[in-house]
């Protein structure tokens, strides 16, 4: 499983697109955003080992753009930073997505032990929840955050661009 530390920059990068760049204001950005926060308000007759995370997202009080914003790391690193884990298989990808999405609010703890009173231990996310929620995100908002990096990919170049046209006109004429 990816490491938060690996996704942050990834992260960092679609967050600063999305509010600096302006792709954020995009209809289709802000239509997956509506969804994702009605989908943890209200999961439906989503079977309950599923629905209690969703539920848990929607209690906490997670934003569609934050839950946004870690999918798109996912896609992210796996698209541009490590393209050659595209190899790894799309089960890894779809549990790694559907891992980092659940965790976009915090797990919680376990009750007290009855007898003890000792606090419980985390609750875990099964692989195998991760891996069917990463494969339900992936169908719904999948090809928005493709074509998300992309076009950050390609915002980034033509920044890049521009600045190497500035370096290359100093180093013709120094100031």
């Amino acid at each position: 499983m990816l490491s938060r530390a690996e996704l942050r920059p990834w992260r960092d990068l679609a967050g600063f697109a999305l509010d600096q760049w302006g792709f954020g204001a995009h209809p289709a950005v802000r239509a997956a955003e509506r969804q994702l926060e009605a989908l943890v308000a209200d999961p439906g007759n989503m079977p309950s080992k599923y629905a209690r995370h969703f539920l848990r997202l929607g209690a906490a009080g997670v934003d569609g753009r934050k839950m946004l914003l870690r999918i798109m790391a996912v896609y992210g690193i796996r698209y541009l930073g490590h393209p050659g884990s595209l190899s790894h298989g799309d089960a890894v990808f779809w549990a790694n997505l559907g891992s980092y999405f659940l965790r976009s609010a915090p797990v919680g703890n376990k009750p007290a032990h009855w007898y003890t009173g000792k606090g419980g231990d985390q609750f875990r996310v099964s692989g195998m929840v991760c891996h069917d929620v990463g494969c339900a995100l992936a169908e719904k908002i999948g090809s928005l955050c493709i074509q998300l990096w992309s076009a950050i990919e390609s915002e980034r170049k033509r920044r890049d661009a521009a600045g190497l046209e500035i370096r290359e006109a100093l180093e013709r004429c120094p100031l």
